[in-house]
């Protein structure tokens, strides 16, 4: 599960600085190689998309114990009164929190996801003061690596050091891949 989280994150290797995309493209090749192992030793599915319903909790961003008017700063009729549909609102709330059947529901209606959703009027984004689905997936598991320090593991990974790893890191890991393995589903259902 650890390999296939970090191999989630690597698999864009242009999508990292160029500066460390050296460390990204050999990390990445050591987790192809355990996750072939794991195949052809003990016939893993390691390639499959993960499912994260399981940990849910753990991936989420803000924890359940947000509601919709908390994060987006009104309710849904208020939201609705600027412009916003229910289910935009609905979705943007669900990728907050990680609400695993949430998101599926909207995936698979097609709900917009490339919109700011602020208590302003729809169309009016404010900077920290809107959500965006798809810049906040990105965010998300960008600030893992830059916030949360999860680099430091590709990095001592490249120098062959070995590194301490916490409950937390592994939340944080799985709380990227999560995002990110989202942002890729939401970006190929709108291709």
């Amino acid at each position: 599960m650890i390999t296939r989280c970090y191999y989630i994150l690597l698999d864009d290797v242009s999508s990292w600085n160029e500066s460390f995309q050296h460390v990204v493209m050999q990390q990445k090749a050591e987790c192809k190689k355990l996750m072939d192992f794991w195949a052809s030793e003990y016939a893993y599915t390691v390639y499959d998309e993960i499912d994260f319903e399981p940990y849910q909790d753990d991936c989420a961003h803000f924890d359940k114990f947000w509601d919709l008017e908390d994060l987006l700063d009104a309710d849904i009729d208020t939201l609705e009164s600027l412009g916003y549909t229910r289910d935009e609102c609905e979705f943007c709330y669900a990728v907050l929190t990680y609400r695993y059947d949430l998101i599926h529901k909207h995936l698979q209606l097609g709900t917009l996801a490339d919109i700011d959703i602020s208590n302003h009027r729809r169309g009016f984004a404010v900077e920290g003061e809107s959500y965006n689905v798809l810049r906040e997936c990105r965010t998300f598991y960008a600030d893992a690596f830059d916030v949360d320090g999860l680099a430091r593991y590709l990095e001592e990974g490249y120098e062959k050091r070995i590194a301490e790893v916490d409950k937390r890191d592994f939340r944080f890991l799985l709380q990227a891949a999560a995002y990110c393995q989202l942002e890729g589903l939401i970006k190929s259902r709108t291709n």
